[in-house]
């Protein structure tokens, strides 16, 4: 968001509806001209404009690696309290091993669909979180959290700009585009 806003510094006449959602959004049905999706796209009539990629990183506060230990392998983490992002059900990370995808059914006191949730419980003391690293990179800046398991991290998320390819596109969904591409490339 802080990137709309500077797009919007440089444009104060428009005016942008913008949703956050962790769902699927149907870009055609739902009548939107422009999404972001991370992750894998799905094939479908969309065109896709690359942003970049996502970075996770595995964190918690000093104060919890006090209290619970530093783990030292992805597999000590079934013994730690996970911070999960995603829905109720979704219980695992899946972590590179040995340069191959292992899954783990980790554990821990909360699930969320927001990652300012997660890290917010993160910087409490509750558990270790697999979070976007731009999400909390100042707490790491700060020392109000730390990593652990850096050399088992799973790759980066796609991140792209997705919207229809039938629907004539605005100028400002052009130079949006083109900004997000500009800033997000540095």
């Amino acid at each position: 968001s802080p990137l709309i806003a500077e797009f919007l510094s440089h444009h104060p006449s428009l005016q942008f509806h913008i949703e956050l959602a962790d769902r699927y959004v149907d870009v055609i049905g739902e009548g939107v001209d422009m999404a972001i999706r991370i992750g894998t796209l799905a094939d479908s009539t969309l065109i896709a404009r690359p942003l970049g990629e996502l970075k996770r990183v595995i964190c918690c506060s000093p104060r919890y690696l006090e209290r619970a230990g530093v783990p030292q392998q992805p597999e000590a983490l079934l013994q730690h309290a996970c911070l999960r992002y995603g829905r109720e059900g979704q219980n695992g990370w899946e972590l590179q091993v040995n340069g191959k995808p292992k899954w783990l059914a980790v554990q821990g006191p909360m699930v969320s669909n927001n990652g300012e949730v997660l890290r917010d419980a993160a910087l409490a003391g509750l558990g270790l979180g697999l979070l976007p690293a731009f999400i909390v990179e100042t707490a790491l800046q700060r020392g109000e959290l730390v990593t652990v398991l850096d050399d088992y991290l799973p790759p980066a998320l796609s991140l792209n700009a997705v919207y229809p390819q039938h629907r004539q596109r605005s100028e400002v969904n052009r130079q949006l585009l083109a900004f997000l591409q500009a800033r997000l490339a540095s």
